[in-house]
């Protein structure tokens, strides 16, 4: 009889330690979907402070224009290496500011009256928390400007005139060769006696009797061949006679 009472009671037992069991498991499904949303919350209400965190860059600076005064409504352009544009305008003062600036590369221009164009003055990089002075003076500028120009122009100059003195010196040389080509054809022109005699006047150290003997000829014959090949040298290089130099020590 007992065996049978357990037999039956047994079944009802299972059932009620399942339920149970399943109970328990959906009530920690529930606390931990409520943890889930609290964190998800909780994750939501800090992030926003630690975005616009990165956006609280700011800068300022002043114009100056060509007298160094302040620059009164001047347009002021920050462009960010991501390409987004911030425009302010200077005050009474030559001031201008940019704030909730995005962490990043920025360059800086001021739109100049036409016909110029917009003129770059500074390139920085910009922080969070950061607050930069960049500053803008036309009076500096131009005067770098104006020193870098006068000293490109110089350095044109100078090497306009180095190329000048190349060129004057290559049209030389020119000259010379051409000279020297025409004294060739002229001395080969010439009687054998004239150039054997100008030849030894010009590249020996023999005096005109030494010449004379050499050549077997008087010593008067010698100076009379110089003088008729001397004249067509000298028609030919322009008065240059190459033995000039020679002529002293053969006397």
């Amino acid at each position: 009889m007992k065996l049978q009472l357990l037999a039956a009671v047994r079944p009802h037992m299972n059932l009620t330690a399942l339920r149970s069991q399943t109970r328990s498991i959906a009530q920690r499904s529930h606390w931990l979907r409520a943890a889930l949303l609290v964190a998800a919350a909780t994750f939501a209400v800090i992030a926003p402070p630690r975005a616009a965190a990165q956006m609280d860059g700011s800068v300022s600076g002043t114009v100056l224009d060509v007298a160094g005064k302040p620059w009164v409504d001047m347009t002021v352009d920050a462009t960010s290496d991501q390409g987004a544009k911030l425009t302010a305008k200077t005050d009474k003062d030559g001031h201008y500011s940019f704030h909730n600036m995005r962490a990043g590369v920025y360059s800086f221009t001021v739109e100049l009256p036409a016909p110029n164009k917009p003129y770059e003055f500074a390139q920085i990089k910009v922080g969070s928390g950061e607050t930069p002075n960049v500053n803008a003076n036309f009076k500096d500028i131009l005067a770098k400007q104006g020193a870098a120009a006068a000293e490109q122009v110089k350095k044109q100059e100078e090497d306009k005139q180095k190329f000048t003195g190349m060129k004057q010196h290559f049209d030389a040389g020119i000259a010379d060769l051409t000279q020297a080509q025409t004294a060739k054809a002229d001395m080969a022109k010439a009687p054998a006696d004239q150039r054997d005699t100008i030849l030894l006047a010009a590249w020996s150290d023999l005096s005109y009797s030494e010449i004379a003997v050499a050549l077997g000829v008087p010593t008067g014959t010698v100076r009379s061949r110089l003088s008729r090949a001397r004249s067509k040298l000298r028609r030919t290089l322009g008065d240059t006679d190459p033995s000039a130099l020679a002529e002293e020590s053969h006397r």
